[in-house]
């Protein structure tokens, strides 16, 4: 299931989609589903757009399965591209809430496990192998502080079970 709140996007994603995928408009902080429907449930730049990132991630959370993977993807705030393109005054940059890479684990820890690693689109493009985790976040451009996109995985501790 993809979820938007922009009938545009809906519609491009209707036009590409793959067998067994459905498209819907939606809000990620209410999303349609149960609690536990989904083994994975994968959000990617949208924390830093919605108006409400905490009740999002509840929500995802909410319908994460057990012992299922939450992967959030969003733009970091601290890589030197994103700070030149918000200085800038470029869409959608300078309107959203970017996050750096220690204010994501904050947001996402109260959830479970969490492991962080950055992404640069063009080496991505370049190099299929997945990119490595920095040690340490920092203000200097470097690991994952200075990577444009950066991907939390979470082990979503079970929500309302009991366990």
């Amino acid at each position: 299931l993809g979820l938007d709140v922009s009938a545009e996007m809906i519609a491009v994603a209707r036009s590409r989609s793959s067998p067994g995928c459905r498209f819907e408009l939606g809000d990620a902080c209410r999303l349609p589903a149960g609690n536990g429907t989904y083994r994975v449930v994968a959000a990617m730049t949208t924390l830093e757009f919605v108006r409400d990132p905490v009740a999002a991630l509840a929500a995802m959370v909410r319908n994460t399965a057990p012992r299922g993977t939450l992967l959030v993807g969003t733009l970091n705030r601290l890589a030197p591209l994103n700070r030149e393109r918000i200085a800038q005054g470029r869409q959608p940059y300078a309107s959203g809430h970017l996050l750096s890479p220690h204010e994501l684990r904050l947001l996402l820890h109260p959830y479970g496990r969490v492991r962080i690693t950055g992404a640069d689109v063009r080496s991505l493009a370049a190099d299929t192998r997945m990119p490595t985790a920095a040690s340490k976040d920092s203000h200097r451009p470097s690991g994952r502080s200075a990577a444009p996109f950066l991907v939390a995985a979470v082990c979503p501790i079970p929500w309302r079970t009991g366990a």
